[in-house]
């Protein structure tokens, strides 16, 4: 019985080494797969459970590689549009700026020309849709630039009642079209100061949310830029930054999706009511910066919208 049983013994031994080394080989055949996408050597001849277990791992990693190959052609052609996309954006966007900047010369020349009063208000439209469209391809080469990376800044020292006055006439025109009144309201101490600031980034800030305000605000209405204090020390400042409209405004599901792309407000009550991307380049640059863009808003009320900025400060 003894030696029965040591036999016995010794085959189970035997049977269970050999199925130890089947499933160790399986096993490094699943780890070399996961970091080489390669089986090696896998037992699929065998008729037994092993066997089985071999070939299924086998038909499974055959399905991956070809999911995995799908996967990275699928990228590389995405990369391929993207960049394509990119650069056709950027090439029809200059062609396009230079001839706008002739016709904004030439309208500029007529300007001086002395011209009759019926002449003015064409002159003075042909000069409003150019510099909008100039400005619509600025914003797509600018938004070109942020979301590849290439955003740079320039600081400089600047006087923020001389900035938002000279910003002011810029808007201006737009504005008169529609009667709408430009009010601007800069604390006393910002009066006395010069801000370190990357002007360029934030008069374009400004002026989209002007436009977009001017946009959006009926006929006779008001627009407030109010610039204040709201942290002060020996180094820095927190300066807000606040543009208010007694326009349209929004419900709470409009302001969900109002920094999304190309947002449109189909019941406003204006006919042009696409926010389109100007709001984008906004957020896209006060995320930059270090600030966050805030909006509030209460239907045919009128809305806000406001960022502060931590900025360094000298004397006048």
């Amino acid at each position: 019985i003894l030696f029965v049983g040591l036999i016995f013994t010794l085959i189970a031994f035997y049977i269970l080494r050999r199925q130890s080394i089947a499933f160790g080989k399986l096993t490094n055949s699943m780890r070399q797969f996961s970091t080489k996408r390669q089986t090696g050597a896998l037992p699929v001849k065998r008729e037994d459970e092993i066997g089985e277990l071999a070939r299924s791992f086998q038909e499974m990693s055959s399905i991956v590689n070809e999911q995995i190959s799908y996967t990275e052609q699928a990228k590389h052609k995405a990369e391929r549009a993207e960049k394509d996309k990119s650069e056709f954006i950027e090439n029809i966007s200059h062609e396009i700026r230079n001839p706008l900047l002739s016709i904004i010369g030439l309208n500029t020349m007529l300007e001086q020309n002395s011209p009759n009063s019926n002449q003015v208000d064409i002159l003075n439209s042909i000069k409003l849709n150019t510099n909008n469209l100039l400005g619509l391809m600025n914003d797509i080469l600018d938004y070109q630039s942020i979301t590849k990376g290439n955003y740079k800044s320039k600081y400089s020292w600047i006087n923020v009642e001389k900035f938002v006055q000279e910003l002011l006439i810029g808007s201006q025109y737009s504005a008169s079209n529609k009667s709408i009144q430009l009010i601007s309201k800069i604390d006393d101490k910002l009066r006395t100061l010069d801000l370190r600031l990357d002007s360029l980034r934030i008069s374009q800030i400004l002026s989209n949310l002007i436009s977009n305000a001017i946009t959006h605000t009926s006929v006779n209405g008001e627009i407030l830029i109010e610039i204040k204090i709201n942290e002060f020390n020996e180094r820095k400042i927190k300066v807000d930054f606040h543009v208010s409209d007694d326009g349209v405004g929004m419900n709470e599901q409009e302001l969900l999706q109002i920094k999304e792309r190309y947002f449109t407000n189909k019941k406003a009550l204006l006919g042009n009511s696409n926010f389109g991307l100007g709001l984008t380049i906004v957020n896209e640059l006060l995320i930059l910066l270090g600030s966050e863009l805030k909006v509030s808003s209460e239907k045919n009320v009128g809305s806000t919208f406001r960022f502060e900025l931590e900025l360094e400060f000298r004397p006048s």
